[in-house]
């Protein structure tokens, strides 16, 4: 759970305490937390994460329960602000990627659960990659990128035309996706 939390481009996200744990809770959106699990992590404060728990439930991006005599925290998966949050900080994230990547594609879509912030901590992070080199931007891609696998599917332009009918399901879903980068044409 630590490596959520390394620095990365993303850390302008976590500035403060609540943000923090926001970011480290929507990781995992499928657990349950103690309050001293997220403390732990994040290395800080007993009060710091209390205040931050505290916040965060007023404004429903968290959701509060009692078991026995300990609270249980989870994240709010059905209120929009979480989903959209997971989805900036995914964007962010993949932007070096994306640097890297660009000089060989036309086109670069974040699609699939990733994309919608419905993604759990074991989701892949799919790319869609148009180019003209796939084998130079099959050797750039990397098989985890931000503690994710990574699933690209790379494609001609040749090939993504003759895809449309296809494979009509997957050429929807990546007409839903984030486009990342695009070439000017």
């Amino acid at each position: 759970m630590e490596e959520i939390m390394k620095k990365r481009t993303g850390d302008i996200f976590i500035a403060t305490n609540p943000l923090r744990v926001i970011a480290f809770m929507s990781a995992y959106p499928e657990r349950e937390f103690l309050s001293n699990e997220i403390q732990k992590p994040l290395k800080m404060s007993r009060m710091g994460v209390y205040l931050a728990l505290r916040v965060l439930a007023k404004e429903k991006l968290i959701l509060r329960s009692k078991k026995g005599k300990f609270f249980i925290y989870t994240v709010n998966r059905s209120y929009p602000v979480v989903s959209q949050f997971k989805v900036l900080r995914h964007v962010v994230e993949l932007f070096p990627l994306v640097e890297r990547l660009r000089v060989f594609s036309k086109k670069i879509v974040l699609y699939g659960s990733v994309s919608r912030g419905e993604d759990t901590s074991d989701s892949d992070m799919d790319l869609f990659i148009l180019t003209a080199e796939p084998e130079a931007v099959a050797k750039k891609i990397p098989q985890q990128w931000a503690g994710r696998k990574v699933q690209a599917v790379v494609k001609t332009p040749v090939d993504w035309a003759e895809f449309k009918d296809k494979e009509p399901v997957f050429y929807e879903e990546v007409g839903r996706g984030i486009v990342l980068w695009e070439t000017q044409s």
